[in-house]
């Protein structure tokens, strides 16, 4: 029996950057863990190790074949994060440079339902390109608690819509905090009103996308609808 000093932690540490949406052997790492439930939780490494106990986790670490995959895909983390990138090796020649990158949706994974169509993985991609690139960028956007819709058919052969409303706690993303530990909130005005805002953060790779919400108190109904539904809502609440 190997003896190592990995945890659950470590996996989550994975899971968290979302690196694993275009690196096959970061994703084979999930789906050696439990094939089965990586399927049926639409590849979310974060609610598959939710869903694992740590007796499980101890047996695929005693595991040598997992255990060598493992220690692979975590140097090839850390090595992504800490090496030079192009653009530092390069371009780097304005030290404060930021590039900010705002879009109504971002494609990253299915798993997260942020997007719709060719623009979210259009910027979904950019964002992993940038991340290889090592570009100064940050993304913005927004995190819809409904995200696009489901549709399945009836007996008629009809197409009916429905949503899933999303637990943010099971997704690999993370409400910013201030230094007291509550959540950082930005207020806007938009025409009368003072509308409330949380943020989270998403990491891919090098770079942090962060997503706005407007669903929490003290915001009317109205407004916390802003940011339920992708392309959801009339004329004005799209706007």
């Amino acid at each position: 029996m190997n003896i190592n000093k990995y945890t659950k932690t470590d996996l989550y540490k994975i899971a968290n950057n979302l690196l694993w949406t275009w690196d096959f052997e970061v994703r084979e790492l999930f789906k050696k863990i439990d094939s089965e439930k990586w399927e049926t939780t639409v590849n979310n490494p974060i609610k598959l190790l939710d869903e694992i106990d740590e007796t499980e986790v101890v047996k695929l670490f005693n595991d040598n074949d997992f255990l060598s995959l493992f220690e692979k895909v975590n140097h090839k983390l850390d090595d992504y994060l800490k090496n030079k990138s192009w653009y530092a090796k390069n371009l780097n020649t304005e030290k404060d440079l930021k590039i900010a990158y705002f879009s109504a949706e971002f494609g990253l994974t299915e798993c997260i339902r942020i997007y719709s169509g060719g623009l979210g993985v259009l910027s979904g991609d950019h964002l992993k390109s940038a991340s290889d690139l090592g570009l100064p960028l940050v993304g913005v956007g927004l995190l819809y608690s409904n995200g696009y819709f489901q549709q399945k058919l009836d007996k008629d052969g009809w197409q009916n819509e429905f949503y899933i409303i999303e637990d943010f706690n099971k997704l690999p993303i993370e409400l910013q905090l201030d230094e007291n530990k509550k959540p950082i909130i930005v207020k806007i005005k938009i025409a009368d009103e003072i509308i409330s805002i949380q943020v989270w953060k998403l990491i891919i790779g090098r770079i942090e996308l962060y997503l706005l919400d407007t669903d929490i108190k003290p915001n009317s109904k109205k407004n916390r609808e802003i940011t339920e539904t992708l392309y959801g809502g009339d004329i004005e609440t799209r706007i």
